[in-house]
């Protein structure tokens, strides 16, 4: 029992952190009663809570940008110093799941999940992601590409774009970032749908040309 008590790696040592770390926080979580995965997409371990779920917020420029992300299942960062590029922060890079928007507030309903989170994206050059039938001239010489799919348990799902503007700072110029799911949730516009789907309209409505393109585009 005393070596048991003393093992820093036992599973009740974890326990107590996490119950401290739950104690630490200096506002208490606002009240979420919306449905929730159980399990992390894709896969089969528990989801993990809302507030330690994170979800990238990217830009979509045109019909065209919408349907290759929907047919190569690819979504495409800038890298490197240049403005619009994607900072690997612990949130970023331990995301789950993309959300899209574009210019004046357009949201795309539901959230796309990030297949394998865990490896991250890979590197494309301006050669590669042309290969993919990237629409548009890309203007940087290498990508962050990640490997996206609809996560049907979000299907349909509208935001409002209003309450998630002052959380995603740079998003309105095409800057990405990072918001937590527990955020999200509390800007759906729209009940969740059945698990099922049965009751979700077209996941991938697409988004009405953006003639204008922002300052940090993502071409």
């Amino acid at each position: 029992m005393v070596a048991h008590a003393c093992n820093r790696a036992s599973a009740g040592e974890q326990h107590s952190l996490e119950v401290m770390r739950s104690y630490e926080l200096k506002a208490p979580a606002p009240p979420l009663y919306r449905a929730f995965p159980q399990r992390q997409p894709g896969g089969s371990q528990r989801h993990t809570p809302p507030q330690q779920t994170w979800v990238l917020v990217g830009w979509c420029k045109s019909d065209e940008h919408l349907r290759w992300i929907r047919e190569q299942g690819l979504y495409d960062f800038r890298m490197n110093d240049n403005r619009g590029s994607l900072a690997l922060s612990p949130a970023v890079a331990g995301a789950s799941y993309l959300l899209l928007r574009g210019r004046d507030g357009t949201v795309q309903p539901g959230l796309l999940r990030i297949n394998l989170p865990s490896t991250g994206p890979r590197v494309f050059d301006r050669a590669a992601l042309l290969a993919t039938g990237y629409p548009g001239h890309p203007t940087q010489p290498s990508y962050l590409v990640y490997e996206v799919a609809p996560d049907e348990a979000f299907a349909g799902v509208a935001w409002d774009w209003q309450k998630l503007a002052p959380q995603t700072a740079g998003a309105s110029s095409g800057v990405p970032s990072a918001i937590n799911l527990q955020q999200l949730l509390a800007a759906a516009s729209a009940p969740m749908p059945s698990q099922d789907g049965t009751d979700a309209p077209d996941k991938w409505a697409g988004l009405r040309d953006q003639s204008e393109r922002p300052a940090a585009d993502l071409g």
